[in-house]
């Protein structure tokens, strides 16, 4: 029997998307990436008025780039590697940022503690564990340079943004000093 393998659509498209991914974690420069749970409601997220100011920081300059990303609030850790992207992406993510916490001897609270559930009513067992709420990922030329968990509150990422803000503008502040010195020398 003769088989004919043909590219699947599908596995082509998330190569691609996985490449793009690639090329902007790559870029050099500030991005902020806000990785949240999903909105349960038709209504408005906890998490949109930090998302809201990221995205005025990108407008500002203040970041290079910002991201707004959600992953799931329980992955399943039981089985392997997950068939769905978004378990998947989870779990990668979850990966980095305890990577980088243990690299960089920093404590980040990113919950360890994981349940035995049922699928469905006769399914087997699944282990899944919590993911926190959000988690605000500051990279700079593709590294991680900070992350900021927040599970109980919001205002630990309001918090960090304005940091990142008041930074840019200290910057900004000296390097006007520099060039009014500079115009007054000559």
């Amino acid at each position: 029997m003769l088989a004919h393998t043909t590219p699947d659509p599908a596995n082509q498209d998330r190569t691609e998307d996985e490449t793009k991914r690639q090329e902007t974690t790559d870029k050099p420069g500030v991005r902020v990436e806000l990785w949240r749970v999903p909105t349960q409601t038709g209504g408005q997220n906890e998490f949109d008025r930090v998302a809201e100011r990221l995205r005025t920081l990108e407008e500002r300059g203040v970041v290079d780039a910002a991201a707004v990303e959600t992953w799931e609030r329980f992955v399943d850790v039981s089985g392997g590697y997950p068939e769905d992207d978004v378990p998947r992406a989870t779990l990668d993510r979850l990966g980095r940022l305890q990577r980088w916490a243990w690299q960089h001897g920093r404590s980040v609270s990113l919950p360890t503690e994981s349940r035995t559930v049922g699928r469905g009513r006769l399914g087997p067992p699944a282990e899944l564990r919590r993911v926190p709420r959000a988690a605000l990922v500051e990279f700079e030329n593709g590294a991680i340079t900070n992350v900021t968990i927040a599970d109980e509150r919001t205002e630990c990422l309001t918090e960090r943004l304005e940091t990142l803000a008041e930074r840019e503008r200290a910057a900004t502040e000296d390097e006007d000093r520099e060039k009014s010195l500079e115009r007054l020398s000559y």
